[in-house]
């Protein structure tokens, strides 16, 4: 933030921040007073205390509900705190042994990789855990492979490196033997190996254009049964965001009995604003931290968001993190995404 604060105004309000992060509570001069006795800090009197406060207040740091009442951090406040102010210790070995333990558990494939990070990010934070799985253009081919249903029905199946699956019902014109389907087969994962699902369905449309002029029979029904394998699907959009954790939320007291709290809950179900957020924060390529109305939804005005990317071979994948009250417990959560992020991406690098 452009602000400048003073040593000692920079420690007030850290020290009005991290107890109201912790009461909830509006907090007055003898709190701070006392905070700074047994920090053993610099002695400052109560009154010297108010008064900074009050100047705190004046730059729109901290406000008070009401007129006898003690100093909350505003939302300003907040973010000097989150970038100027916060501790935020790295999670312990044993910590992340556990959480390593955890993912060491779940079966190896993407899909549960990232629905565990979200369940565990929920259940360490006590907030809601929020995962946005790779966009499929980025995942890799690994193989490809047609079996057969019925007499006119193949059965196309899309298996990427990351261990993403896709499947696909195609109807044919006429019967396929068994030998034509391993051609077809070994000549479709000869060809799309090591493509991009993009790269993929590209070279399946040109090669089709190709082999329909060339009239050769199995290889224009290859890249005729590739492309409808491949084509896209609007539904995986809606089903790219994970979210873990919902009901967590209505167990913080800002939300329990707030008129607000419908309509996050329904942010969180139709999820369309969650996503957009989080791809700005993938664009970024760096930790974010969303305090109240810096996400620009009205229905996430009371929240904080921290978010971060998991990456493959340096290329952004993804983004997960945490959605949670504004009085977050921000030295803990931001240590718990970074290194959740951080695992998911070591993860990936062993695909």
């Amino acid at each position: 933030m452009s602000i400048a604060l003073s040593q000692r105004e920079a420690a007030v309000l850290g020290h009005v921040v991290e107890t109201y992060l912790q009461t909830g509570e509006p907090v007055g001069s003898q709190v701070v007073a006392r905070a700074f006795a047994v920090a053993a800090q610099t002695s400052l009197s109560s009154a010297s205390i108010r008064n900074i406060m009050a100047d705190l207040e004046v730059a729109g740091l901290l406000t008070h509900p009401h007129p006898s009442a003690g100093r909350v951090p505003t939302s300003c406040g907040l973010r000097y705190f989150v970038d100027c102010l916060v501790e935020t210790p790295p999670l312990s070995d044993v910590e992340q042994r556990a959480m390593q333990a955890q993912y060491a558990q779940t079966e190896p494939e993407l899909h549960a990789i990232l629905g565990e990070a979200s369940r565990l990010l929920s259940r360490l934070s006590h907030y809601a855990g929020i995962v946005v799985r790779p966009a499929r253009r980025e995942l890799v081919f690994r193989q490809m492979q047609f079996v057969k249903l019925s007499e006119r029905r193949l059965l196309g199946i899309f298996v990427t490196r990351e261990g993403v699956t896709q499947n696909r019902v195609i109807d044919v014109e006429q019967e396929q033997s068994y030998l034509d389907l391993e051609r077809i087969n070994n000549y479709c994962n000869a060809a799309f190996l090591g493509l991009t699902l993009v790269e993929a369905r590209a070279k399946a449309t040109h090669e089709l254009t190709v082999a329909q002029r060339e009239v050769d029979d199995w290889a224009t029904r290859a890249m005729r049964f590739a492309a409808a394998t491949l084509a896209k699907d609007e539904r995986d959009a809606a089903a790219d965001l994970v979210v873990e954790g919902s009901s967590q939320l209505l167990e913080c007291p800002e939300f329990a009995e707030n008129p607000r709290t419908r309509a996050l809950l329904a942010a969180l179900e139709e999820r369309q604003q969650i996503a957009a957020l989080l791809a700005r924060a993938e664009a970024s390529d760096e930790m974010q931290v969303f305090i109240g109305g810096e996400s620009g939804y009205d229905a996430l005005s009371e929240c904080s968001v921290v978010v971060s990317p998991y990456h493959r071979g340096g290329a952004v994948l993804g983004t997960l993190g945490v959605i949670g009250p504004t009085r977050m417990a921000y030295g803990r959560v931001i240590p718990l995404v970074q290194c959740t992020a951080m695992q998911v991406s070591e993860w990936l690098g062993k695909q």
